[in-house]
Protein backbone atom coordinates (compact mmCIF):
# COMPACT_ATOMS: atom_id res chain seq x y z
CA UNK A 1 0.00 0.00 0.00
CA UNK A 2 1.43 3.36 -0.75
CA UNK A 3 1.86 5.47 2.03
CA UNK A 4 0.13 9.13 1.62
CA UNK A 5 3.16 11.54 2.77
CA UNK A 6 4.33 10.24 -0.46
CA UNK A 7 1.70 10.86 -2.85
CA UNK A 8 1.56 14.53 -1.35
CA UNK A 9 4.97 14.87 -2.33
CA UNK A 10 4.84 12.48 -5.55
CA UNK A 11 1.73 14.99 -7.20
CA UNK A 12 3.85 18.04 -6.91
CA UNK A 13 7.57 16.27 -8.38
CA UNK A 14 5.62 14.54 -10.95
CA UNK A 15 4.46 17.87 -12.29
CA UNK A 16 7.54 18.97 -12.67
CA UNK A 17 9.82 16.06 -13.41
CA UNK A 18 10.47 17.26 -16.75
CA UNK A 19 12.45 20.56 -15.69
CA UNK A 20 13.51 19.10 -12.63
CA UNK A 21 15.23 16.16 -14.20
CA UNK A 22 18.37 18.28 -15.49
CA UNK A 23 19.46 19.10 -11.65
CA UNK A 24 18.79 14.99 -10.79
CA UNK A 25 15.48 15.68 -8.40
CA UNK A 26 13.09 12.73 -9.30
CA UNK A 27 10.19 10.55 -7.94
CA UNK A 28 9.63 7.26 -8.54
CA UNK A 29 6.76 4.53 -6.57
CA UNK A 30 7.57 1.63 -9.86
CA UNK A 31 3.39 1.90 -10.41
CA UNK A 32 5.02 1.94 -14.07
CA UNK A 33 6.16 -1.80 -13.57
CA UNK A 34 9.40 -0.55 -15.31
CA UNK A 35 12.46 0.56 -13.03
CA UNK A 36 14.76 0.95 -16.62
CA UNK A 37 13.30 4.40 -17.39
CA UNK A 38 11.31 7.43 -16.34
CA UNK A 39 13.66 7.50 -14.28
CA UNK A 40 15.89 5.28 -15.49
CA UNK A 41 18.05 2.92 -13.13
CA UNK A 42 20.85 0.46 -14.06
CA UNK A 43 22.41 -1.86 -12.08
CA UNK A 44 22.03 -5.72 -11.48
CA UNK A 45 19.25 -6.37 -13.39
CA UNK A 46 19.00 -10.14 -13.05
CA UNK A 47 18.61 -9.61 -9.08
CA UNK A 48 15.99 -6.68 -9.42
CA UNK A 49 12.10 -6.90 -10.44
CA UNK A 50 8.99 -4.45 -9.92
CA UNK A 51 6.29 -7.20 -8.35
CA UNK A 52 2.94 -7.56 -8.32
CA UNK A 53 2.63 -4.52 -5.88
CA UNK A 54 4.09 -2.80 -8.05
CA UNK A 55 7.43 -2.46 -5.63
CA UNK A 56 11.28 -2.84 -6.47
CA UNK A 57 11.70 -6.37 -4.98
CA UNK A 58 15.16 -8.35 -4.59
CA UNK A 59 15.40 -11.87 -6.36
CA UNK A 60 18.69 -12.84 -5.68
CA UNK A 61 18.93 -16.91 -5.96
CA UNK A 62 22.41 -16.59 -4.11
CA UNK A 63 24.09 -14.52 -1.15
CA UNK A 64 25.07 -11.39 -3.15
CA UNK A 65 25.49 -7.94 -2.82
CA UNK A 66 23.36 -5.93 -5.53
CA UNK A 67 22.91 -2.33 -6.56
CA UNK A 68 20.62 -0.18 -8.90
CA UNK A 69 21.19 3.58 -9.33
CA UNK A 70 19.61 6.63 -10.99
CA UNK A 71 20.84 9.80 -12.48
CA UNK A 72 20.85 12.68 -9.27
CA UNK A 73 22.96 15.62 -8.91
CA UNK A 74 21.11 16.67 -5.63
CA UNK A 75 23.77 17.66 -2.56
CA UNK A 76 22.13 20.62 -1.10
CA UNK A 77 19.32 21.69 1.13
CA UNK A 78 17.46 18.82 0.17
CA UNK A 79 14.90 16.14 1.48
CA UNK A 80 15.20 12.62 0.69
CA UNK A 81 12.25 9.57 1.16
CA UNK A 82 10.97 6.47 0.35
CA UNK A 83 10.02 3.33 1.63
CA UNK A 84 11.35 -0.25 2.75
CA UNK A 85 10.28 -3.22 3.78
CA UNK A 86 12.98 -6.26 4.65
CA UNK A 87 11.04 -9.35 5.52
CA UNK A 88 14.39 -11.30 7.76
CA UNK A 89 15.71 -10.13 10.73
CA UNK A 90 18.53 -7.55 9.51
CA UNK A 91 22.12 -9.70 10.42
CA UNK A 92 25.94 -8.18 9.46
CA UNK A 93 25.11 -9.93 6.22
CA UNK A 94 21.51 -8.96 5.38
CA UNK A 95 20.90 -5.25 4.97
CA UNK A 96 19.70 -2.22 2.73
CA UNK A 97 21.39 0.60 1.81
CA UNK A 98 19.96 4.00 0.00
CA UNK A 99 22.63 6.49 -1.32
CA UNK A 100 21.38 9.13 -0.93
CA UNK A 101 24.48 10.77 -2.98
CA UNK A 102 27.24 8.74 -5.04
CA UNK A 103 30.39 9.84 -7.38
CA UNK A 104 29.84 6.72 -9.31
CA UNK A 105 27.24 4.70 -10.76
CA UNK A 106 28.37 1.79 -8.46
CA UNK A 107 27.96 3.63 -5.28
CA UNK A 108 29.81 0.58 -3.94
CA UNK A 109 32.70 1.98 -5.46
CA UNK A 110 32.78 5.96 -4.90
CA UNK A 111 32.28 7.88 -2.04
CA UNK A 112 28.89 9.43 -0.79
CA UNK A 113 25.91 9.42 2.51
CA UNK A 114 23.79 6.45 2.72
CA UNK A 115 21.46 5.27 4.90
CA UNK A 116 21.68 2.06 5.98
CA UNK A 117 18.87 -0.10 6.92
CA UNK A 118 19.93 -3.19 9.02
CA UNK A 119 23.34 -4.65 9.82
CA UNK A 120 24.93 -6.36 13.39
CA UNK A 121 22.94 -3.60 15.40
CA UNK A 122 19.46 -4.14 13.31
CA UNK A 123 19.06 -0.62 13.30
CA UNK A 124 19.00 2.43 10.94
CA UNK A 125 22.11 5.07 10.14
CA UNK A 126 23.14 7.55 8.77
CA UNK A 127 26.68 6.62 6.92
CA UNK A 128 29.33 8.53 4.96
CA UNK A 129 31.91 6.87 2.39
CA UNK A 130 35.14 7.69 1.41
CA UNK A 131 37.92 5.97 -0.21
CA UNK A 132 36.38 2.79 0.53
CA UNK A 133 35.73 3.47 3.76
CA UNK A 134 32.44 3.43 5.96
CA UNK A 135 31.97 5.89 9.27
CA UNK A 136 28.58 5.97 11.10
CA UNK A 137 27.14 9.21 11.67
CA UNK A 138 24.07 8.99 12.96
CA UNK A 139 23.22 6.40 14.92
CA UNK A 140 20.06 6.77 18.07
CA UNK A 141 21.39 4.36 20.92
CA UNK A 142 18.04 3.92 22.28
CA UNK A 143 17.03 2.32 19.41
CA UNK A 144 19.72 -0.49 18.54
CA UNK A 145 18.11 -4.01 18.06
CA UNK A 146 15.01 -1.77 16.64
CA UNK A 147 14.33 -4.52 13.87
CA UNK A 148 14.11 -7.79 15.10
CA UNK A 149 10.90 -8.51 13.67
CA UNK A 150 10.75 -10.73 10.33
CA UNK A 151 8.72 -8.40 8.45
CA UNK A 152 10.24 -4.97 8.94
CA UNK A 153 8.23 -2.01 7.02
CA UNK A 154 9.96 1.56 7.49
CA UNK A 155 9.52 4.77 6.13
CA UNK A 156 12.91 7.18 5.85
CA UNK A 157 12.73 10.73 5.74
CA UNK A 158 16.60 12.65 5.29
CA UNK A 159 16.71 16.45 5.51
CA UNK A 160 19.72 18.10 4.75
CA UNK A 161 20.22 22.08 5.16
CA UNK A 162 22.95 24.65 5.96
CA UNK A 163 21.39 24.91 8.95
CA UNK A 164 21.12 21.75 10.63
CA UNK A 165 23.19 19.18 8.33
CA UNK A 166 21.49 16.10 8.17
CA UNK A 167 18.81 15.35 9.68
CA UNK A 168 17.59 11.29 9.95
CA UNK A 169 14.07 10.60 10.79
CA UNK A 170 12.57 7.28 10.58
CA UNK A 171 8.91 5.34 11.27
CA UNK A 172 8.64 1.74 11.85
CA UNK A 173 5.05 0.36 11.48
CA UNK A 174 4.01 -1.73 14.37
CA UNK A 175 6.28 0.18 16.46
CA UNK A 176 6.02 3.95 15.55
CA UNK A 177 3.03 6.33 15.30
CA UNK A 178 5.18 8.75 13.57
CA UNK A 179 8.71 9.67 12.60
CA UNK A 180 11.24 9.50 15.43
CA UNK A 181 14.16 11.14 14.91
CA UNK A 182 17.43 9.19 14.56
CA UNK A 183 19.74 11.78 14.80
CA UNK A 184 21.44 14.77 13.09
CA UNK A 185 25.22 15.75 12.56
CA UNK A 186 26.73 19.04 11.47
CA UNK A 187 28.81 18.62 8.38
CA UNK A 188 30.84 21.08 6.08
CA UNK A 189 29.69 19.93 2.91
CA UNK A 190 28.38 17.15 1.17
CA UNK A 191 30.73 16.62 -2.10
CA UNK A 192 29.80 16.16 -5.92
CA UNK A 193 26.91 13.65 -6.28
CA UNK A 194 26.12 11.73 -9.13
CA UNK A 195 23.63 9.25 -8.43
CA UNK A 196 21.33 8.06 -5.90
CA UNK A 197 21.54 4.24 -5.11
CA UNK A 198 20.28 1.31 -3.46
CA UNK A 199 22.36 -1.65 -2.64
CA UNK A 200 21.41 -4.76 -0.83
CA UNK A 201 23.33 -7.21 0.61
CA UNK A 202 21.54 -10.56 1.56
CA UNK A 203 22.70 -14.21 2.43
CA UNK A 204 21.40 -17.18 -0.02
CA UNK A 205 17.91 -17.75 2.32
CA UNK A 206 17.11 -14.16 1.95
CA UNK A 207 17.43 -13.10 -1.79
CA UNK A 208 13.65 -12.26 -2.34
CA UNK A 209 13.37 -10.21 0.84
CA UNK A 210 14.10 -6.83 0.28
CA UNK A 211 11.42 -3.83 -0.98
CA UNK A 212 11.71 -0.29 -2.23
CA UNK A 213 9.08 1.73 -3.23
CA UNK A 214 7.74 5.64 -2.99
CA UNK A 215 11.24 7.40 -3.43
CA UNK A 216 10.90 11.11 -3.88
CA UNK A 217 14.09 13.64 -3.81
CA UNK A 218 13.97 17.18 -3.95
CA UNK A 219 16.70 19.60 -3.46
CA UNK A 220 19.47 21.33 -5.05
CA UNK A 221 22.97 21.02 -6.82
CA UNK A 222 25.75 22.96 -5.49
CA UNK A 223 28.60 22.77 -7.28
CA UNK A 224 31.68 21.76 -6.02
CA UNK A 225 35.48 22.77 -7.48
CA UNK A 226 38.01 20.04 -7.95
CA UNK A 227 40.76 22.27 -7.66
CA UNK A 228 39.62 23.87 -4.23
CA UNK A 229 42.27 23.09 -1.00
CA UNK A 230 40.75 20.47 0.89
CA UNK A 231 38.31 21.50 3.45
CA UNK A 232 39.28 19.54 6.25
CA UNK A 233 41.96 17.53 7.45
CA UNK A 234 43.14 14.42 6.57
CA UNK A 235 43.54 11.76 9.77
CA UNK A 236 42.80 8.60 11.38
CA UNK A 237 41.97 6.71 14.62
CA UNK A 238 44.97 4.30 15.24
CA UNK A 239 45.07 3.77 19.11
CA UNK A 240 42.20 3.02 21.50
CA UNK A 241 42.46 3.24 25.69
CA UNK A 242 39.27 2.68 26.72
CA UNK A 243 39.63 0.65 29.30
CA UNK A 244 43.01 1.85 31.60
CA UNK A 245 44.62 -0.29 34.46
CA UNK A 246 45.12 1.60 37.82
CA UNK A 247 47.46 4.98 37.25
CA UNK A 248 47.11 4.81 33.72
CA UNK A 249 44.02 7.19 31.96
CA UNK A 250 42.38 6.92 28.89
CA UNK A 251 43.89 8.17 25.35
CA UNK A 252 42.98 8.23 21.72
CA UNK A 253 46.11 8.28 19.15
CA UNK A 254 46.11 9.54 15.66
CA UNK A 255 47.73 8.83 12.59
CA UNK A 256 48.54 11.67 9.89
CA UNK A 257 48.67 9.24 6.64
CA UNK A 258 49.82 12.29 4.74
CA UNK A 259 53.47 13.72 3.72
CA UNK A 260 52.37 16.63 4.79
CA UNK A 261 52.75 18.31 8.56
CA UNK A 262 49.08 19.03 9.55
CA UNK A 263 47.60 21.21 12.21
CA UNK A 264 45.50 20.03 15.02
CA UNK A 265 44.05 23.09 15.77
CA UNK A 266 40.92 22.16 14.40
CA UNK A 267 40.41 18.84 15.78
CA UNK A 268 38.97 16.65 18.40
CA UNK A 269 37.37 13.62 19.54
CA UNK A 270 34.43 12.45 21.13
CA UNK A 271 31.48 9.92 20.86
CA UNK A 272 27.78 9.55 20.33
CA UNK A 273 25.20 9.14 22.90
CA UNK A 274 22.12 7.13 23.38
CA UNK A 275 20.54 10.06 21.42
CA UNK A 276 22.36 10.03 18.28
CA UNK A 277 24.38 12.80 19.17
CA UNK A 278 27.89 14.07 19.65
CA UNK A 279 29.12 13.95 23.42
CA UNK A 280 31.13 17.44 24.71
CA UNK A 281 34.23 17.30 22.08
CA UNK A 282 37.82 16.82 23.48
CA UNK A 283 40.26 19.42 21.69
CA UNK A 284 44.07 19.10 20.90
CA UNK A 285 45.84 22.40 21.66
CA UNK A 286 45.39 25.38 19.33
CA UNK A 287 49.32 25.13 18.53
CA UNK A 288 49.34 21.07 18.24
CA UNK A 289 50.45 19.61 15.33
CA UNK A 290 50.66 15.89 13.82
CA UNK A 291 54.07 15.32 11.59
CA UNK A 292 53.90 13.71 7.90
CA UNK A 293 53.08 9.84 8.69
CA UNK A 294 53.37 10.83 12.08
CA UNK A 295 51.31 10.19 15.52
CA UNK A 296 49.38 12.06 17.82
CA UNK A 297 47.80 11.03 21.45
CA UNK A 298 45.04 13.17 23.56
CA UNK A 299 44.43 12.47 26.90
CA UNK A 300 43.56 13.64 30.37
CA UNK A 301 47.59 14.78 31.76
CA UNK A 302 49.98 14.13 29.40
CA UNK A 303 52.54 14.09 31.75
CA UNK A 304 50.94 11.46 33.69
CA UNK A 305 50.74 9.25 30.46
CA UNK A 306 54.37 9.89 29.22
CA UNK A 307 55.55 8.92 33.02
CA UNK A 308 52.90 5.67 33.39
CA UNK A 309 54.31 4.78 29.41
CA UNK A 310 58.17 4.86 30.02
CA UNK A 311 57.72 7.15 26.94
CA UNK A 312 60.51 8.81 25.28
CA UNK A 313 60.44 11.85 22.63
CA UNK A 314 56.88 12.83 24.06
CA UNK A 315 56.22 16.02 21.63
CA UNK A 316 53.35 14.42 20.25
CA UNK A 317 51.54 13.67 23.56
CA UNK A 318 48.48 16.41 24.36
CA UNK A 319 46.66 17.42 26.94
CA UNK A 320 42.98 18.76 27.52
CA UNK A 321 40.05 18.66 29.74
CA UNK A 322 39.26 14.85 29.05
CA UNK A 323 35.01 15.10 29.88
CA UNK A 324 33.14 12.36 29.41
CA UNK A 325 35.32 8.92 30.05
CA UNK A 326 34.83 6.72 26.91
CA UNK A 327 32.33 3.38 27.56
CA UNK A 328 34.01 0.46 28.93
CA UNK A 329 31.11 -1.98 27.29
CA UNK A 330 31.43 -0.11 23.31
CA UNK A 331 30.72 3.10 22.15
CA UNK A 332 31.18 5.23 18.88
CA UNK A 333 34.11 7.11 18.44
CA UNK A 334 34.29 9.83 16.65
CA UNK A 335 37.29 12.08 15.22
CA UNK A 336 36.14 15.80 14.28
CA UNK A 337 37.01 18.76 12.49
CA UNK A 338 35.78 22.07 13.03
CA UNK A 339 37.81 24.04 10.61
CA UNK A 340 34.57 25.33 9.10
CA UNK A 341 32.97 26.41 11.71
CA UNK A 342 31.03 23.11 12.06
CA UNK A 343 31.87 20.11 13.67
CA UNK A 344 32.37 17.56 10.77
CA UNK A 345 33.59 13.78 11.31
CA UNK A 346 37.14 12.86 9.84
CA UNK A 347 37.36 8.97 11.13
CA UNK A 348 34.81 7.01 13.33
CA UNK A 349 35.20 2.99 14.57
CA UNK A 350 32.23 1.40 17.15
CA UNK A 351 34.53 -0.24 19.29
CA UNK A 352 33.65 -3.40 21.30
CA UNK A 353 35.54 -4.90 24.16
CA UNK A 354 34.65 -8.35 22.38
CA UNK A 355 37.27 -7.22 19.60
CA UNK A 356 40.24 -8.02 22.46
CA UNK A 357 42.48 -10.69 21.95
CA UNK A 358 40.59 -13.93 23.77
CA UNK A 359 43.50 -14.90 25.44
CA UNK A 360 43.61 -12.23 27.40
CA UNK A 361 41.88 -12.96 30.67
CA UNK A 362 41.78 -9.73 31.88
CA UNK A 363 42.00 -6.79 28.90
CA UNK A 364 42.30 -4.23 31.60
CA UNK A 365 45.77 -1.53 30.66
CA UNK A 366 45.14 -3.49 27.00
CA UNK A 367 44.81 -0.86 24.07
CA UNK A 368 43.12 -2.03 21.10
CA UNK A 369 45.95 -0.83 18.16
CA UNK A 370 45.20 -0.75 14.23
CA UNK A 371 46.90 -2.55 12.32
CA UNK A 372 47.72 -0.80 9.22
CA UNK A 373 46.10 2.36 7.66
CA UNK A 374 44.98 1.32 4.54
CA UNK A 375 42.36 -0.99 6.15
CA UNK A 376 38.79 0.12 6.72
CA UNK A 377 38.75 1.61 10.16
CA UNK A 378 35.49 0.27 11.00
CA UNK A 379 36.04 -3.09 10.81
CA UNK A 380 36.94 -5.17 13.84
CA UNK A 381 39.44 -7.26 11.41
CA UNK A 382 41.41 -3.89 11.59
CA UNK A 383 42.13 -3.59 15.27
CA UNK A 384 44.08 -6.03 17.69
CA UNK A 385 45.06 -6.15 21.08
CA UNK A 386 48.66 -4.08 21.88
CA UNK A 387 50.85 -6.99 22.54
CA UNK A 388 52.86 -7.61 25.91
CA UNK A 389 55.91 -7.24 24.97
CA UNK A 390 55.26 -3.02 24.34
CA UNK A 391 53.62 -3.39 27.81
CA UNK A 392 50.08 -3.64 26.30
CA UNK A 393 50.07 -0.24 24.65
CA UNK A 394 52.15 2.22 22.04
CA UNK A 395 51.08 5.43 22.83
CA UNK A 396 52.90 7.89 20.61
CA UNK A 397 54.81 5.27 18.27
CA UNK A 398 54.68 2.77 15.84
CA UNK A 399 51.60 0.12 16.73
CA UNK A 400 53.01 -3.26 17.98
CA UNK A 401 50.32 -5.02 16.11
CA UNK A 402 51.45 -2.64 12.98
CA UNK A 403 51.64 -5.06 9.78
CA UNK A 404 52.82 -4.36 6.17
CA UNK A 405 49.86 -5.94 4.69
CA UNK A 406 50.88 -4.50 1.50
CA UNK A 407 54.30 -4.91 1.02
CA UNK A 408 55.67 -5.21 -2.67
CA UNK A 409 58.32 -7.51 -2.14
CA UNK A 410 55.60 -10.63 -1.26
CA UNK A 411 55.45 -13.78 -3.52
CA UNK A 412 52.68 -14.13 -4.74
CA UNK A 413 50.66 -16.87 -7.19
CA UNK A 414 47.41 -16.36 -9.05
CA UNK A 415 44.56 -14.24 -7.61
CA UNK A 416 44.74 -14.82 -4.32
CA UNK A 417 47.67 -15.73 -1.94
CA UNK A 418 48.88 -15.85 1.80
CA UNK A 419 51.24 -13.41 3.10
CA UNK A 420 52.80 -15.74 5.04
CA UNK A 421 52.14 -19.97 5.62
CA UNK A 422 52.11 -19.87 9.55
CA UNK A 423 50.75 -17.57 11.84
CA UNK A 424 50.85 -17.64 15.70
CA UNK A 425 47.37 -15.80 17.08
CA UNK A 426 49.32 -15.76 20.79
CA UNK A 427 48.52 -12.28 20.76
CA UNK A 428 52.79 -11.58 21.05
CA UNK A 429 52.54 -9.01 18.26
CA UNK A 430 54.81 -11.61 15.75
CA UNK A 431 52.57 -12.59 12.93
CA UNK A 432 49.54 -12.87 14.90
CA UNK A 433 46.87 -12.63 11.77
CA UNK A 434 46.43 -14.90 8.79
CA UNK A 435 46.44 -12.01 5.94
CA UNK A 436 44.87 -12.66 2.58
CA UNK A 437 46.05 -11.02 0.00
CA UNK A 438 43.87 -10.68 -3.26
CA UNK A 439 44.16 -9.61 -6.71
CA UNK A 440 40.56 -9.78 -8.95
CA UNK A 441 40.98 -9.99 -12.51
CA UNK A 442 37.96 -7.59 -12.56
CA UNK A 443 35.30 -5.55 -10.56
CA UNK A 444 32.42 -6.77 -9.40
CA UNK A 445 33.57 -9.50 -7.36
CA UNK A 446 32.32 -10.73 -3.75
CA UNK A 447 34.26 -12.82 -1.41
CA UNK A 448 33.43 -16.35 0.58
CA UNK A 449 36.29 -17.19 2.39
CA UNK A 450 35.53 -20.48 4.94
CA UNK A 451 38.45 -22.15 7.45
CA UNK A 452 38.16 -26.06 7.75
CA UNK A 453 39.86 -28.62 9.67
CA UNK A 454 41.85 -31.30 7.55
CA UNK A 455 38.76 -33.96 7.90
CA UNK A 456 36.20 -31.02 6.53
CA UNK A 457 34.59 -29.56 9.50
CA UNK A 458 33.58 -25.67 9.21
CA UNK A 459 36.41 -23.99 11.73
CA UNK A 460 35.51 -20.24 10.93
CA UNK A 461 33.78 -18.16 8.32
CA UNK A 462 35.53 -14.75 7.35
CA UNK A 463 32.58 -11.92 7.65
CA UNK A 464 31.35 -11.13 3.97
CA UNK A 465 32.61 -7.23 3.37
CA UNK A 466 30.29 -6.65 0.53
CA UNK A 467 31.85 -5.94 -3.27
CA UNK A 468 35.63 -6.21 -3.17
CA UNK A 469 37.86 -3.80 -4.41
CA UNK A 470 40.43 -4.93 -7.45
CA UNK A 471 43.27 -5.44 -4.95
CA UNK A 472 42.82 -5.98 -1.17
CA UNK A 473 43.58 -7.57 1.92
CA UNK A 474 41.18 -9.95 4.19
CA UNK A 475 42.41 -11.20 7.68
CA UNK A 476 41.85 -14.00 9.90
CA UNK A 477 42.62 -13.64 13.39
CA UNK A 478 42.33 -17.24 14.41
CA UNK A 479 39.61 -17.26 15.83
CA UNK A 480 37.05 -20.34 15.97
CA UNK A 481 32.67 -20.03 15.41
CA UNK A 482 32.63 -20.31 18.73
CA UNK A 483 35.26 -17.10 19.83
CA UNK A 484 38.12 -18.74 21.30
CA UNK A 485 41.54 -19.11 19.41
CA UNK A 486 41.68 -22.33 17.01
CA UNK A 487 44.04 -24.96 18.40
CA UNK A 488 47.34 -25.91 16.75
CA UNK A 489 47.59 -27.28 13.64
CA UNK A 490 47.03 -27.36 9.63
CA UNK A 491 43.45 -26.12 8.25
CA UNK A 492 42.28 -25.04 4.45
CA UNK A 493 41.14 -22.09 3.58
CA UNK A 494 38.31 -21.95 1.10
CA UNK A 495 38.81 -19.14 -0.87
CA UNK A 496 35.81 -18.41 -3.52
CA UNK A 497 34.94 -15.32 -5.38
CA UNK A 498 31.82 -14.48 -7.54
CA UNK A 499 31.19 -11.96 -10.22
CA UNK A 500 27.36 -11.88 -10.11
CA UNK A 501 27.18 -9.51 -12.44
CA UNK A 502 29.64 -11.96 -15.26
CA UNK A 503 28.88 -15.50 -13.25
CA UNK A 504 32.29 -15.89 -12.70
CA UNK A 505 33.61 -18.05 -10.01
CA UNK A 506 36.95 -18.01 -8.41
CA UNK A 507 38.09 -21.03 -6.46
CA UNK A 508 41.58 -21.62 -4.64
CA UNK A 509 42.39 -23.95 -1.10
CA UNK A 510 45.14 -22.61 0.99
CA UNK A 511 46.84 -24.55 3.70
CA UNK A 512 47.47 -22.96 6.28
CA UNK A 513 49.39 -23.49 10.01
CA UNK A 514 48.44 -21.97 12.97
CA UNK A 515 51.73 -22.33 15.69
CA UNK A 516 52.39 -21.60 19.41
CA UNK A 517 55.02 -19.91 18.78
Amino acid sequence: MKSTWHHRTLCFLLVCFVSLQAMGQFADDFSDGDYTRNPEWVGDYSVFAVNSWQQLQTKATGAAESFLSTLCRVNHDAVWRFWCRITTSPTAYNYLRFYLTSTTENPLLGEGWYVQIGGTNKNITLRRQTSGNQQVLIENGLRKKLLVSSDNRIEIEVQLSSENGFVLRSRVEGIDDDFVEEGRIRIGRVGKSGYCGIVVNNTAQTGACYYVDNISVAGTVKEEDDTEEPEHETLLLNEIMFDPAEGGQEYIEIYNPTDQEQSLAYVGITTLNNEGTFSNVNVFPHTATVLPYGYAVLCKDAANLILYHNITGSSDIFSCGWGKKLNNSGATLCLMSNRSGDWIVLDSVHYLPQWHHPLLLDTKGVALERIHPDLPTAEQTTWHSASKESGYATPGSQNSQYRDVFADEMEKSDYVYLQQSSFSPNGDGFEDQCLIHYEMPANGFVANIRVFTPTGVLLYALPQNGLLELSGTLVWDGRNLRGSVADVGVYVLMCEFTNALTGQILLKKLPVVVSAR
